[in-house]
């Protein structure tokens, strides 16, 4: 017949090795870190755009920190296109593209208008 302290002994184990691997996933998480030198959290990827070029090739541009760069996307590879400055690009730091020029200053310039 089964008695109350064999149950004990029985759960105490289990007990002791479950707070055994709680303990390391807490230390895992607390002092491990993925990427060596890099702060994952701080780490900004922003996908300003993407256009299908053909069918499985696109080109998109994307902002990493202060850098822009436009890549080019294939089955088996990615290559990069071009990088540069944010300041170059004319992008805010929301993402945006901004534009510059007013409608009518475009206007002019494409009539050959002062």
């Amino acid at each position: 017949m089964i008695n109350f302290w064999d149950i004990i002994k029985s759960l105490v184990p289990i007990i002791v090795v479950l707070g055994i691997l709680y303990g390391v996933l807490k230390y895992v998480k607390k002092y491990y870190n993925p990427v060596k030198g890099i702060n994952v959290s701080n780490f900004q990827v922003k996908v300003l755009a993407t256009h299908a070029i053909m069918p499985r090739k696109y080109v998109s541009i994307l902002k990493i920190k202060d850098k822009i760069f436009i890549v080019g996307i294939a089955d088996n590879s990615i290559s990069l296109l071009k990088e540069m400055d944010v300041e170059e690009a004319d992008i805010d730091n929301s993402g945006s593209i901004v534009e510059k020029n007013s409608f009518v200053d475009l206007l002019r310039k494409n009539l050959s208008l002062k």
